[in-house]
């Protein structure tokens, strides 16, 4: 038995975390290691029961709504070896689950943003990467110019921390073209 992982794709959105998370997925499969997918259950942008990315490649995933659930479904089938989880941030108390099926042997690989749209960490992001044995930081391409994009930029519904959307709410923004740090100078 290999040494269990906590694998984490953080970025700022449309940086490829979840086609990472996707990609590494396949790989397992082509292994044929037995693995769980989850997705949030409040993130329907796609689909009710994939987990999707931008571009459309997607999986089966097991919707939940919390760390909790997550923990429920492993349970019940003892051989999973690895966890995937897209849209970590979204699901409260994924952290914790996760390091608890981390200390049982299990391996967790999770895709998730790490700032939310007002330049502040992500509480699930946070708490999770102390734990980490790998962490991947994505980057997009600045919707402004052609830098790398660290940072998530709220178009719309700028007052709600966690505001599922695409494209029409969100882009992503390189230092200079990000506005909050401008704002909070």
């Amino acid at each position: 038995m290999s040494s269990p992982k906590i694998i984490g794709y953080f970025g700022s959105m449309y940086s490829g975390k979840t086609s990472f998370l996707l990609s590494y997925l396949d790989r397992c499969k082509w292994r044929n290691k037995n693995i769980k997918a989850f997705k949030p259950n409040i993130d329907q942008r796609y689909s009710n029961d994939c987990i999707c990315t931008h571009l459309g490649y997607k999986t089966s995933a097991i919707n939940v709504s919390s760390g909790q659930s997550i923990l429920n479904y492993v349970s019940y089938d003892p051989y999973v070896e690895i966890i995937f989880i897209d849209e970590f941030f979204m699901i409260p108390g994924a952290a914790k689950a996760s390091i608890e099926l981390f200390k049982s042997g299990k391996s967790i690989v999770i895709a998730s943003l790490d700032l939310d749209s007002n330049f502040n960490p992500f509480p699930e992001a946070s708490a999770i990467m102390p734990y980490c044995t790998e962490i991947h930081k994505l980057f997009a391409i600045c919707s402004k110019c052609d830098k790398d994009a660290q940072f998530t930029q709220a178009i719309a519904d700028k007052d709600n921390n966690i505001s599922v959307g695409g494209k029409e709410k969100y882009e992503p923004r390189c230092f200079e073209h990000y506005d909050v740090i401008k704002e909070k100078i």
